[in-house]
């Protein structure tokens, strides 16, 4: 789905009621799941990630690093 697409679907979603935002919810989580899917793979195939989702690239910046201290501005 382009994001053209997507971003119209997406428009649509807006002014539903509780109910028919229920049906249309299963269709939006399978969506999402794909994208995740898609995601992982392409970490995968970048050597970001192992197949069991581990981090395997070692030059992330240091506020990434295991055991850094993290500080987003908060």
């Amino acid at each position: 789905m382009s994001s053209l697409a997507r971003q119209e679907q997406l428009q649509t979603v807006d002014g539903l009621d509780d109910g028919s935002f229920r049906a249309l919810e299963p269709r939006l989580l399978v969506g999402a799941a794909q994208r995740i899917h898609a995601d992982v793979e392409r970490a995968k195939r970048l050597g970001l990630i192992d197949e069991e989702g581990r981090r395997i690239a070692a030059d992330f910046p240091e506020e990434m690093q295991v055991g850094a201290e993290r500080d987003f501005g908060g």
